[in-house]
């Protein structure tokens, strides 16, 4: 199928025009080896700006998708020439770190906090048996214990390997190929990844320190979308948990509108605060997919979706082409584990521990209002280079992440790097002299 100008109609923003370029890639109209349009032509067709058609344009060669050869222009890059397929938003994070290098890029929970459950547990398995492949997909135990800790009413439960394969499975089987699913941005980027694998247009959502603002989400109702993806505690990267005034204006503005509400609530049992949910209104349909491996470590890989029923099923009927039911024996294990009235309270204190480290870092720098970060195990730091704060860091043996990584809208790129603070004992002087050397109005 040729490629044509009028394909690119309609489009209103950078975030679009990357989408749609993506999609047209993927599904054919742009070839392997050939010759997209200039950037003033791709302008004229959308009456974007030529600065925002080329930031467009540098996002996609750099998720691997173009690549530019001088004068020969840009061009598809050729899937066959590849060794592996094109890399993933995630995957431009630093995976591992040289030796003694302290790594404050990777997002993981502090493993020295997790519960030593060899130790405290003694399962009993004498009524414990599994003897055909037709075995429900939920523990009766370990769905019992979860519809006292979340008080889910009449929604239905599945259990799955963990929030991605969750959320995963809710997009592939609730979000029509081509729909549009709006995202907080800053975001998470395998959730960008996972839209992307669907086909699925990426609609950023503003956010502030109370959450995602309320007129952006609204536009985006407007502008018509499928779903919206919320992570409304200890969001990654920002640390940000949704106020409870927030939440309130993001329930009125949803009220009987029709948008699928997706909850990443991967942090589970560990928090500070209230909780913080739309999936108890009945006036928004809501599906909540709760994490567990950030407090009980990820050989523990499990997440308790949450929903309406014919959603659920859907993904029971979907997870059937694979493993068909996550392990009831790693359930039996997470229903013992959440029944113990000590273990509640040792993950009440993990979660206090995660937050003093993360306030005691920002509290520490010169300008520590200039940072929203309140819960969780990152903090988000603006900075008027990312890539100089990055390298520098780097120089005295510190990783961070760069925040570029984590935004869903190339044309409105802002200079951030994030920060795990989840095992930061104790704060490297060198540390706070150069994020506060690199910090904005500095």
């Amino acid at each position: 199928m040729a490629f044509n100008s009028r394909d690119l109609e309609g489009v209103q923003n950078s975030s679009e025009l990357v989408s749609l370029l993506r999609a047209l890639i993927d599904d054919g109209t742009l070839n392997d080896g050939e010759r997209i349009p200039p950037i003033r032509e791709i302008a004229r067709a959308t009456t974007l700006a030529p600065g925002t058609v080329a930031k467009s344009i540098s996002q996609l060669t750099k998720d691997g998708l173009l690549i530019t050869e001088g004068r020969g222009g840009t061009k598809v890059r050729s899937r066959t020439s590849l060794t592996s397929p094109r890399p993933r938003l995630f995957s431009m994070i630093p995976k591992m770190v040289a030796p003694g290098v302290i790594d404050l890029s990777n997002g993981f929970p502090d493993s020295r906090l997790f519960i030593p459950i060899a130790a405290l547990l003694d399962l009993d398995l004498s009524h414990f048996e599994i003897n055909n492949y037709l075995t429900p997909p939920v523990l009766a135990d370990l769905k019992e214990v979860i519809e006292e800790r979340f008080e889910i009413g009449e929604k239905a439960i599945t259990i799955t390997n963990g929030s991605l394969e969750a959320i995963d499975r809710i997009v592939g089987t609730s979000v029509r190929s081509g729909g549009r699913v709006a995202i907080e941005d800053p975001t998470f980027p395998p959730l960008i990844d996972i839209l992307d694998r669907h086909k699925i247009k990426v609609y950023p959502l503003e956010m502030d320190v109370e959450g995602v603002v309320v007129s952006s989400l609204l536009r985006a109702i407007q502008g018509g979308i499928d779903a919206v993806i919320f992570q409304l505690r200890c969001h990654n990267p920002t640390g940000v948990t949704t106020s409870t005034e927030r939440l309130a204006e993001i329930a009125e503005v949803l009220a009987q509108r029709g948008v699928l509400v997706i909850e990443d609530d991967h942090s589970g049992l560990t928090r500070t605060t209230d909780d913080r949910t739309l999936s108890n209104l009945e006036a928004v349909t809501s599906v909540r997919v709760v994490g567990f491996s950030k407090l009980y470590g990820p050989d523990l890989r499990i997440a308790a979706v949450i929903g309406p029923s014919e959603l659920v099923d859907r993904i029971n009927e979907d997870r059937r082409l694979g493993p068909s039911w996550t392990s009831h024996l790693i359930q039996r294990l997470l229903a013992r584990l959440m029944e113990h009235d000590h273990l509640t309270m040792h993950n009440e204190e993990v979660a206090k521990i995660y937050r003093m480290r993360m306030h005691k870092l920002v509290g520490a720098l010169s300008a520590p209002n200039q940072i929203a970060s309140w819960d969780g195990l990152n903090t988000w730091i603006p900075t008027t280079s990312e890539s100089a704060l990055v390298a520098d860091l780097a120089r005295v043996g510190i990783a961070a992440a760069p925040g570029s990584i984590f935004q869903a809208s190339p044309s409105a790129r802002c200079e951030y790097i994030r920060l795990t603070t989840a095992s930061l004992d104790a704060i490297p002087e060198a540390l706070l002299e150069i994020v506060d050397k690199w910090l904005p109005d500095h």
